[in-house]
């Protein structure tokens, strides 16, 4: 059995712990440029959908089948353009995000991102706009129904 001093112990245990983080380095920082890259190309993605719906006037279209109303008893402010610009810009992030956190090792975090958040996203999409369609469908109803009571009297 070899004895090996303190000094030697302590001078293999700061060797590696420098070895490992001089390893980590490059890895972080590609880490970091991948995810800023995907900064940069989600704001002017984002920014880019939320002029393209205010050019063809989606809100516009909107507003005449009556969601503009049912937003704003919500408590929210129609802008079509912002809400999906936003959504495009934060759903691409998380793409970049999942994708820097893969370069890191990070296979727990990026495994619970995969599962939960980009598999629910959909989920919650489709339920926005199924009540959107069922906003705008009651809001129809209800004209329809007060135009037939006020008909019959």
């Amino acid at each position: 059995m070899i004895v090996q001093n303190w000094a030697t112990v302590l001078q293999q245990s700061f060797n590696d712990m420098l070895s490992a983080v001089v390893n980590f380095i490059p890895n972080f920082v590609f880490a970091v440029i991948v995810f800023v890259i995907g900064w940069v190309i989600a704001w002017f993605v984002g920014n880019l959908i939320m002029q393209a719906v205010r050019a063809i006037k989606v809100d516009h279209a909107l507003k005449a089948a009556g969601v503009d109303d049912v937003v704003a008893r919500a408590g929210y402010r129609l802008d079509s353009g912002a809400f999906l610009g936003a959504l495009v810009k934060w759903f691409i992030i998380l793409v970049f995000l999942i994708a820097a956190l893969q370069i890191l090792g990070l296979s727990q975090v990026t495994f619970f991102l995969n599962a939960v958040v980009v598999s629910f996203l959909p989920n919650v999409i489709i339920a926005v706009l199924i009540l959107l369609v069922t906003a705008v469908i009651a809001e129809v109803a209800q004209g329809v129904v007060a135009g037939s009571a006020r008909a019959a009297g």
